[in-house]
C-alpha cells in the first residue's frame, strides 16, 4: 500500500489533475496499459464535500447532479481523474 504522502508526491510528479477541494476524496491510483496513471476519487465523497456548507448546503440530489454534470463528465486531456463509487464490504464475497 502506498501512503497519503508518497500518493500526492506521485501526483505532482505526473502532473495529475485532482479538481480543487476534493484532495480527502482521493482513495488510490488507476493504472492502465500505455497510459500515465491518474488519481482516483470516491464519487460519494465528492458529494459529500459538495453537500458543505461552503457549497451552499445543497441536498444530496443536487449535489449528484451538479456532480454528474460539471465534475464526473468533465474532459481535461488524459490527466483527468477517474471516479470510483465504492461497494460495502457487506457485498464483497
Amino acid at each position: 500500500m502506498i501512503d497519503a504522502e508518497d500518493l500526492m508526491a506521485q501526483f505532482d510528479e505526473l502532473g495529475a489533475m485532482i479538481p480543487v477541494g476534493f484532495e480527502s476524496c482521493i482513495v488510490g491510483v488507476v493504472e492502465r496499459f500505455g497510459m500515465e496513471p491518474v488519481a482516483l476519487l470516491d464519487r460519494d465523497r465528492c458529494i459529500a464535500v459538495l453537500m458543505g456548507e461552503e457549497h451552499g448546503s445543497p441536498s444530496e440530489d443536487e449535489a449528484a447532479e451538479f456532480f454528474d454534470f460539471n465534475i464526473g463528465q468533465a474532459w481535461h486531456g488524459d490527466q483527468t481523474p477517474a471516479f470510483c463509487r465504492l461497494l460495502s464490504t457487506a457485498q464483497t464475497p
